[in-house]
């Protein structure tokens, strides 16, 4: 079988994987991009419309109330509270200052546009016209197009983890903690099955909407990077959340394809 070793593997090339690739490969570290097919087909994060949070200081404790509210008091507390204090912080940090992404700014004044989406008490999400995961996705893999310090593997799709406990050639390794290192990899055009070893892997596969009869998830979303985690012990929690913007245009013979965010906040 034919290997491969990189110093970070990253399995899925939407807006969580193509980030995570940027932020490593700028440090110089080797990073491998997997992607089933290329980004623009197969991300959920290319067909984002609506817009992303980007606050003031000054309505911190309002948008904590609003993601609280919007949850039923059911969120995690931690991921909450580094939302709030410091996503304002990363988004102006990667998307306005260094990769300049153009989001829509008022004419008169070149001041970012802001709308208000559901579950928000006040208008606090910029976007770039009604695609703005698409704007975001591609400043992101153009950055990366920069970086020869990433390898893109495009038409490749991850099986399963290598473990320590199940994959490795020593047999006091199954001892360890439970330890991932890397990832089993099908070439989708060969049907070649080789391995990946990676010092960190990264699953950023996506949801799993494809598994219901009604879904705005892309083709090809059925929850295989959840499956591989299960498989090897990871815990699993608020599976339910299958996807957060329910809203889609249906016609009969015809793809159901997701109406933006924007549509519930303006009302």
């Amino acid at each position: 079988m034919r290997v491969l070793d990189t110093d970070c593997l990253v399995l899925g090339a939407g807006l969580a994987g193509a980030a995570y690739a940027y932020h490593m490969g700028k440090q110089g570290y080797g990073v491998t991009l997997l992607s089933a097919d290329t980004p623009k087909n197969s991300a959920n994060s290319n067909w984002a419309q609506g817009g992303v949070i980007y606050h003031d200081k000054d309505d911190l404790d309002r948008l904590r109330q609003d993601i609280n509210d919007a949850s039923s008091g059911t969120s995690n507390p931690q991921a909450v509270e580094g939302l709030v204090q410091h996503g304002a912080p990363a988004l102006k940090s990667l998307l306005l200052d260094e990769l300049k992404v153009e989001f829509d700014r008022e004419e008169s004044t070149g001041d970012l546009k802001y709308t208000r989406e559901g579950g928000h008490s006040e208008a606090r999400i910029i976007f770039s016209k009604d695609t703005t995961g698409k704007c975001i996705l591609d400043g992101v893999h153009k950055a990366i197009d920069w970086l020869d310090s990433v390898t893109r593997i495009e038409n490749s799709v991850a099986i399963d983890l290598l473990t320590l406990s199940h994959s490795s050639t020593s047999y006091h390794d199954r001892y360890s903690p439970p330890t991932v290192f890397g990832a089993y990899v099908l070439d989708t055009e060969t049907r070649e099955v080789y391995a990946v070893r990676a010092k960190k892997t990264i699953l950023a596969t996506g949801g799993l909407g494809q598994l219901y009869n009604h879904t705005t998830n892309q083709r090809g979303i059925y929850g295989h990077g959840a499956a591989m985690a299960y498989r090897v012990g990871a815990r699993m929690m608020d599976m339910e959340y299958i996807q957060f913007h329910p809203t889609a245009f249906c016609k009969k013979g015809a793809p159901t394809f997701l109406l933006t965010e924007a549509l519930r906040g303006e009302g």
